[in-house]
């Protein structure tokens, strides 16, 4: 149970997300504010399409991967 609570903040080392991936967006503190799944990415910053609507830009550094 602790590992899959873990693996909600896990952040890959290169800040490199694959379209397609489901992410949280993590302000600072780690508190989650919203998901979403990776649209696109450059190099300042990575296209989110929320799952309750919408889509913004967000900085890799504030996001998380959701692994379950």
């Amino acid at each position: 149970m602790l590992n899959r609570i873990c693996n909600l903040f896990r952040r890959p080392a290169l800040q490199s997300y694959t379209p397609g991936v489901a992410v949280n967006h993590v302000l600072e503190g780690g508190h989650v504010t919203r998901e979403g799944v990776v649209i696109g990415q450059t190099r300042q910053s990575v296209l989110v399409e929320w799952i309750r609507g919408g889509s913004s830009w967000v900085s890799a550094r504030e996001l998380a991967v959701i692994s379950i």
